[in-house]
């Protein structure tokens, strides 16, 4: 619900003085020619954090044609399919 409301987005966006946490499809930029734009997240630190929402697809199928939620589809490279790190953030409950 927070990522829904764009509470999420409010909140980083308040500790961050570049603003570049948004996930809008047109909030993408190209860089130096590289055919894929990129969120602003990435231009300004090179780093890309998508939200896991549970249910949500990708788009990105594994070997055997499985739709892949965002985690399952981060842990692999998509050239080759091989094993890639990911890192994962979770809320501290206070």
């Amino acid at each position: 619900m927070r990522l829904a409301s764009g509470h999420l987005q409010r909140e980083l966006n308040l500790l961050d003085p570049h603003k570049i946490w948004i996930w809008d499809p047109s909030s993408r930029m190209s860089f130096r020619g590289d055919p894929k734009k990129q969120l602003p997240m990435w231009h300004q630190d090179r780093v890309d954090l998508d939200p896991h929402t549970p249910g949500l697809r990708t788009g990105i199928q594994d070997t055997n044609s499985h739709d892949l939620e965002f985690p399952a589809a981060f842990r692999q490279r998509r050239s080759d399919g091989k094993p890639q790190d990911i890192v994962r953030i979770e809320e501290l409950k206070r």
